[in-house]
């Protein structure tokens, strides 16, 4: 296997283990006092994403943005201008259809696509994002993108090298 792939799925394994402990730890960490700020909290778990690899957004019941990490804005680069708090799912989505020249069978997926939804998204500039969508207990949820580019290049170019081969 070409070392570059083998990189990239080192690198997904990494950053999948990195979100699996976060999820751990939030799921099982006891309550907070009732007196603690929730902004201080809402600002120590954005630096903990922000650390990682992975593009990391919440959305609230209503589908509106409540917070993400400048990965998550890095890898929506045709829309990053509207990655902002309380925009809904549905408008950024829209724009990005519109920015990428997706057809509204795209957009009906998008929108319809959260609870354990997986799909993979090349962009117009070539790069790759894994993008998987989680529902959590509030009616809310999490969506995780991964640039999987470097794995994407290294399976084209094997298939590439196994045309050749034959």
């Amino acid at each position: 296997m070409d070392i570059a792939v083998q990189a990239a799925l080192l690198g997904m394994v990494a950053g999948s283990a990195v979100t699996l402990a976060l999820t751990t730890y939030l799921r099982r960490r006891r309550p907070s006092p009732p007196d603690q700020d929730i902004t201080t909290t809402q600002r120590r778990l954005l630096d903990a994403l922000s650390n990682g690899t992975d593009g990391v957004a919440l959305f609230d019941s209503a589908n509106r943005l409540v917070t993400c990490n400048e990965r998550y804005r890095s890898l929506l680069k045709p829309v990053a201008h509207l990655v902002e708090p309380d925009v809904p799912f549905e408008t950024l989505m829209r724009a990005l259809a519109d920015a990428e020249g997706h057809d509204s069978d795209w957009l009906a997926s998008k929108l319809a696509s959260r609870d354990g939804a997986t799909s993979e998204e090349q962009f117009r500039d070539g790069h790759w994002v894994m993008v998987n969508a989680y529902r959590i207990t509030d009616g809310g949820w999490l969506r995780i993108l991964r640039d999987i580019t470097i794995r994407k290049l290294g399976e084209a170019r094997e298939r590439i090298l196994s045309q050749l081969g034959q």
